[in-house]
């Protein structure tokens, strides 16, 4: 009876919880009906509609996508119309259409994103687009469009999506072994994560350089990146990676002969699948335990080649087909069927077959991404020579423009100086035949000849309004020798020093009212000799 009320209590909250959906979509589809509402909320509902229940029902999401990007057309909203695209496409993924039908409506989608100019979407799009052709198996393509992402997130200096970008394409070449390509990036993305302060979420990037580091035989540097990968990975209780971990560190505990730690931690990874239902990585852990233990333990080994048998058989991956049938043909072998090992071995070598095809369209590949990597290199050295060539001319020409305009600066500057000191003595020449021509003038106003012309103190007095001193006196005779002299030596001649010559002409200036700033001691005496030969000034 009380498991009857219990079945009746599940089935009563399925009904109400599929009540509680169908109410929920109900009400978001009479919003996005409403013409009566605004624009904003009416696509509000429709994009909460795909968050809500694209995974549950992708054909109503397309359908309503059809009706989203015609109502985006009519109220002319662009942004809205690469939304809805956006969607379509998805779901397109998610029916598994042909990758040119997803292409096609990606391709409108960047068409609206580069008219908006919303470069983070159009490179979001990209990206997408990249993960497409990667999913397709068409990696040239994924590599293309993945550095068109790159470039474009760079320039919005989105950091995060750069590093994003940088592991998907690291994740390309670590895929087709091109392990130099890949680490580089890798390691780029680690920075990235380190200098935005996320950290904490770079352990699965820690990981993928730990396995390539691993397999490169960069023993001690991959067990440093392992346990880094592990302490970020379990904070963060990452059960998506973590058993990715336990795989990959079990692995390198094998290659280095430690095949106990190797089961350990197999077995944590299988633990972690079990509880979270990956049936499908179970059993490549499961393959990997039986290798562990086939040299010791031949029987339990046996046993999980059985219980993988049948889900193996019915699937398609081939790579675990053929380890099954090697595995099969290993058990037998130690058990002595030799039978049905050798049945086994032709199973092994029909799937072996397929495997190597795959490595080998791998090596393709391999080889057609580094040839392209080199192009790539070789033309973005070309372009760089091309830039430094560029700027080197920049700099040349500016050197030369500098120097131009330095020596017309120059030029001008001589030119002016030049033209100003003639100009200066010029006017020194014409205040000294001044003075000449009043020294040896002999108009009847001239008390003295020429020859023996003196300085007429009382009349100098006369016309400054006071008395001169001796030092004063004395200084505009030695003047009228020489008015060329310098203040040393002046003071020469008058045996005084060079600051008392300084005082002393400093207080005539002040005196003859001397505004002549080049030639002042010159000016000095020409006014003294005025002075001197003025008729009107009686003594």
């Amino acid at each position: 009876m009380k498991k009857i009320k219990l079945i009746i209590t599940i089935l009563l909250f399925a009904n109400i919880s599929l009540t509680y959906s169908q109410d929920k979509s109900e009400s978001l589809k009479i919003i996005w009906e409403n013409k009566s509402l605004q624009d904003a909320v009416r696509f509000k509902a429709i994009n909460d509609f795909y968050d809500n229940y694209t995974q549950s029902d992708p054909d109503s999401s397309l359908k309503l996508a059809e009706f989203h990007y015609k109502l985006a057309k009519q109220k002319k909203n662009r942004k809205e119309e690469a939304l809805a695209l956006n969607e379509k496409a998805f779901v397109f993924y998610m029916l598994g259409y042909k990758l040119d039908k997803i292409n096609s409506v990606l391709q409108e989608v960047m068409g609206i994103y580069t008219e908006l100019k919303n470069y983070n979407g159009l490179a979001s799009t990209k990206n997408n687009l990249a993960a497409l052709f990667q999913d397709q198996g068409d990696y040239q393509s994924a590599i293309n469009n993945y550095t068109d992402a790159l470039s474009l997130f760079k320039r919005q200096k989105n950091n995060m999506r750069i590093a994003d970008v940088l592991n998907n394409i690291a994740g390309i070449y670590q895929s087709v072994e091109l392990y130099e390509l890949a680490l580089p990036n890798y390691n780029d993305a680690i920075t990235i994560y380190r200098k935005e302060g996320a950290q904490e979420k770079a352990g699965f990037l820690w990981l993928n350089t730990a396995i390539i580091y691993a397999k490169i035989g960069q023993t001690k540097t991959a067990k440093e990146n392992f346990e880094k990968a592990y302490s970020l990975l379990k904070a963060k209780n990452d059960v998506y990676y973590l058993p990715e971990y336990f795989y990959h560190i079990a692995d390198f505990y094998k290659s280095n002969g430690n095949t106990d730690s190797a089961s350990i931690m197999i077995e944590k990874g299988i633990k972690i699948l079990t509880e979270t239902g990956n049936n499908d990585r179970i059993i490549s852990f499961k393959l990997f335990k039986a290798e562990l233990v086939l040299d010791y333990d031949v029987a339990q080994a046996f046993r999980i080649a059985q219980e993988l048998k049948e889900p193996i058989l019915k699937g398609t991956n081939k790579s675990y087909k053929s380890a099954l049938f090697q595995l099969l043909y290993n058990c037998y072998k130690k058990q002595k069927q030799f039978e049905l090992a050798l049945q086994m071995s032709e199973q092994y070598l029909i799937y072996a077959d397929s495997v190597l095809i795959d490595k080998n369209k791998t090596a393709i590949v391999s080889d057609a991404l580094q040839a392209d990597y080199k192009a790539k290199l070789f033309y973005n050295q070309l372009l760089a020579n091309k830039k430094e060539a560029q700027l080197k001319l920049k700099q040349i020409k500016s050197i030369f423009f500098l120097i131009l305009i330095g020596v017309l600066i120059f030029l001008i500057l001589f030119f002016y100086f030049r033209f100003h000191i003639k100009k200066n003595q010029a006017k020194r020449d014409l205040l000294l035949d001044e003075i000449e021509k009043l020294k040896n003038n002999a108009n009847k106003e001239l008390l003295v000849v020429s020859s023996k012309f003196e300085l007429v103190r009382e009349k100098i007095e006369h016309s400054i309004s006071r008395k001169l001193n001796e030092t004063d006196w004395k200084v505009l005779t030695i003047l009228l020798e020489d008015p060329a002299l310098s203040n040393k030596e002046i003071a020469d001649k008058a045996y005084m020093s060079v600051d008392g010559i300084g005082s002393s002409l400093r207080r005539m200036y002040e005196y003859f009212e001397i505004k002549e700033s080049k030639y002042k001691k010159i000016s000095l005496l020409l006014e003294a000799i005025k002075s001197s030969n003025n008729p009107k000034i009686e003594v």
